[in-house]
Parts: C-alpha cells; structure tokens; sequence
C-alpha cells in the first residue's frame, strides 16, 4: 500500500505529508511558457489584417509535445484491444 493512502487512512493528510511538485509542473512553470507563447502569436498577429489571436496556438506551442504522446499511446491502446 502506498504510505501516503495509509497516512490518509489514519489521519487527515495535512500539507507536510504531500509528495514536492515537479517544478516543471508548477503553474509559474506553466504560466511563464503560456505567457511567452501568447506574447509571440500576439507579436505576429499585430502586424496582420486579421488581428484576433487564437488560443489554440498558444496551446499547442504550451502543451503539445505533452499531449502528442499521451495521444498515441491512447491510440496505441485502442488498436491493441481490437486485436
């Protein structure tokens, strides 16, 4: 059993009993790379004739190589249980 299930199971967990956070997956981590991908597309779009920004850019530029792996293991997954 995992110790941190079995301290929950005794007693409420308080904040010292959690694991650290990557700090890659802090949201100042997030934010900063959020932040600096929106300033680039907003740079890019203001020199256009349609200057509305898109948040799925900034999205990709975010999240994307993330959510590309996560994607094709799913699909990995799907296609091995049809066999």
């Amino acid at each position: 059993m995992n110790g941190l299930i079995r301290t929950g199971y005794k007693q409420p967990l308080v904040e010292d009993d959690l694991f650290d956070l990557n700090p890659g997956l802090k949201t100042t981590s997030i934010f900063e790379k959020w932040n600096g991908n929106w300033r680039k597309q907003a740079e890019k779009k203001s020199n256009s004739e349609n200057p509305r920004l898109s948040i799925l850019p900034t999205m990709v530029h975010t999240f994307g190589g993330r959510y590309f792996k996560a994607t094709i293991l799913l699909i990995v997954t799907i296609i091995l249980e049809q066999v």
